[in-house]
């Protein structure tokens, strides 16, 4: 890369050498091709022959260099081997075309995959050789960039394994596996779900009995087994109580089915991030059920449907699964899941509801958001408030502003004398909401303790007829910002006093020490 020239690869084919009758005419030609290369001034300079050198020809070559600053190696027959053996690719493709002509007089070119087409017809033709070795069971395979060989074993028939058993066995040294890989293998051992990734020094012994053709016994080595491809079954997940009444219900599928040694699993996936593991014990009532969630990127009524299913099962007598409205089995969660039931962090938990909440009333889809600002956050928290009829401090209603007529009126100037309710109802409210502006009219807005901006100057423009035109400011008494509430969805004995936002993480303004006016 610096434009200098590093080594030089002197290629002289002297099958016999250059000593005997060939050492004169040989080594002026190799000395020739050295001093030819010294010119371009390399760091090293390899002399590469198809056969050894004797140990007298070796020397030869070293003295070549004389007081020249360069390195100078020998490659023979023994390193040309070394070095082919670590690219036999290269060797194929450089031998490649006399093992074809040789194919074509023995009419088998097809066996040199000289034609497009040659290398397909020779994998089918391997193929139906494969499929023909058992009436019962076929073999797919397929080769890797790596050379890597994967064969994956399946039945012609149902009755496969009875007609033609094939039993796969191995021993596993338990001390071997770290805590996870444990967890995984006696999940899938004991209860038949998901796989493991079993390392080689963990893998003692493994064995397939059965016909010739795939029978087998290896001393052990990296061994993965599953997870099973998934089945994807739709069905209704659902919770109820003591008297059957459902309590939570969520359309999911069935991932995966399995049995082990000491029971069955059931793993579950519902639309919000819901995987729902269940492990039943045969001898035990009582099951025990794995649940993550992931909620980012997640639509936000999916996921709070989840995260209301899971918690329901800290009360529920039974978890059902249903095609339709047929009972297809049902579980009883261990007393112990009851006490330890998941609950999402409070603050994705909020988030989650207030979205829901919003989607439910705008009619629009919200996915849940990796992170947001906190000024994002308590936008969408004021708003879900608002729709449940409580009421807000809105820091956007630092001030309320009207522009005077002129005409003296004992309202106006009612409002001039000191602190003051004042309200007033805005047709439309806009909150953004994840890039949508959501509307909400007919809000009032509202101080218990407004003032008035120059309230004695604008008294005396008001009395001398000289208001016309001028601006009316309230101000909340001490900076506070006006509330806002929705009348249309407030209970007719709820207080008017605002509701903290309570976000998790996320400190606010303490709220008025005082009840409203």
């Amino acid at each position: 890369m610096d434009g200098v020239l590093d080594i030089v690869y002197q290629l002289k084919f002297f099958p016999e050498g250059f000593s005997g009758g060939f050492r004169d005419t040989r080594r002026r030609q190799i000395t020739n091709s050295f001093n030819q290369a010294m010119k371009l001034s390399p760091r090293r300079w390899v002399l590469v022959v198809p056969r050894d050198p004797t140990p007298k020809e070796r020397s030869w070559v070293h003295r070549l260099a004389g007081k020249q600053e360069v390195e100078i190696a020998i490659w023979g027959q023994a390193k040309l081997d070394s070095e082919l053996a670590k690219r036999s690719d290269l060797l194929a493709w450089a031998t490649r075309e006399p093992l074809v002509d040789t194919l074509k007089v023995l009419h088998q070119e097809q066996a040199g995959l000289v034609r497009a087409s040659d290398l397909t017809e020779r994998l089918g033709a391997l193929r139906d050789q494969v499929s023909g070795r058992s009436a019962y069971w076929d073999v797919a395979f397929q080769v890797g960039r790596d050379g890597a060989i994967t064969e994956t074993l399946y039945g012609k028939t149902a009755d496969a394994h009875i007609k033609e058993p094939i039993r796969i066995s191995f021993h596993v040294d338990g001390a071997a596996l770290d805590a996870t890989t444990r967890t995984a293998w006696e999940r899938l051992n004991h209860y038949g779900a998901g796989g493991v990734d079993l390392p080689a020094d963990a893998v003692t012994r493994f064995e397939i009995d059965g016909p010739e053709w795939i029978a087998r016994t290896d001393e052990g080595g990296r061994l993965q087994i599953g997870p099973r491809p998934r089945l994807d079954e739709p069905v209704i997940l659902r919770t109820v109580d003591e008297e059957g009444f459902t309590l939570q219900s969520v359309r999911a599928v069935i991932a995966e089915v399995g049995v082990g040694s000491k029971g069955q699993s059931l793993s579950i996936s519902a639309p919000g991030g819901l995987e729902l593991l269940f492990l039943i014990d045969t001898n035990d009532p009582g099951c025990r059920a794995e649940v993550t969630q992931e909620v980012s990127g997640h639509n936000a009524s999916d996921v709070y449907a989840a995260m209301q299913l899971v918690e329901s099962m800290a009360t529920a007598a039974l978890v059902q699964v249903m095609r339709g409205s047929t009972p297809l089995m049902g579980v009883r969660p261990a007393p112990s899941q009851r006490e330890r039931a998941p609950v999402a962090p409070a603050y994705d938990r909020q988030l989650v509801e207030d979205l829901a909440i919003i989607a439910a009333y705008a009619s629009i889809p919200f996915d849940v958001p990796e992170r947001l600002t906190a000024h994002a956050r308590t936008e969408i928290r004021r708003l879900r408030l608002l729709l449940d009829g409580a009421v807000v401090i809105e820091p956007a209603f630092g001030t309320l502003t009207s522009t005077l007529s002129g005409e003296l009126s004992e309202e106006i100037l009612g409002l001039l004398g000191g602190p003051v309710a004042v309200a007033v109802t805005v047709e439309k409210l806009e909150y953004d909401v994840l890039g949508h502006h959501i509307p909400v009219r007919d809000v009032v807005i509202y101080s218990p303790r407004a003032v008035a901006q120059d309230g004695d100057a604008l008294g005396a423009a008001i009395t001398a007829g000289t208001s016309a035109g001028a601006s009316l400011v309230m101000r909340g008494v001490d900076g506070e910002s006006f509330w806002a509430y929705m009348p249309s969805r407030m209970n007719g004995d709820t207080p008017v006093f605002p509701t903290a936002l309570d976000i998790p993480g996320i400190d606010e303004p303490p709220l008025p020490n005082r009840t409203a006016a």
